[in-house]
């Protein structure tokens, strides 16, 4: 069985690489980023902005995890792209 070039490793011993559409190494890399470190980002990034400007640690907190909510309804929308 021939690999194709950008396959990885550990698709070759699987009975579907043939008809595999996910060959990059990017795509798990990106799904990773985008569903754990641009959130953790975005979670105390707000964070920390709302605790300097109110000096509230409960109206930080829950505003981040507001912004936290809002991120992935819009990445659940689809609004964010990759």
């Amino acid at each position: 069985m021939e690999r194709k070039r950008n396959q990885m490793p550990a698709c070759a011993a699987c009975k579907l690489s043939e008809h595999c559409q996910s060959v990059s190494c990017s795509v798990p890399r990106r799904a990773l980023f985008f569903g754990y470190g641009l959130p953790l980002i975005v979670l105390v990034s707000v964070l920390m902005i709302v605790l300097v400007l109110t000096k509230s640690e409960a109206v930080a907190a829950l505003s981040s995890l507001g912004a936290l909510a809002l991120y992935y309804l819009l990445l659940w929308l689809k609004v964010i792209r990759y």
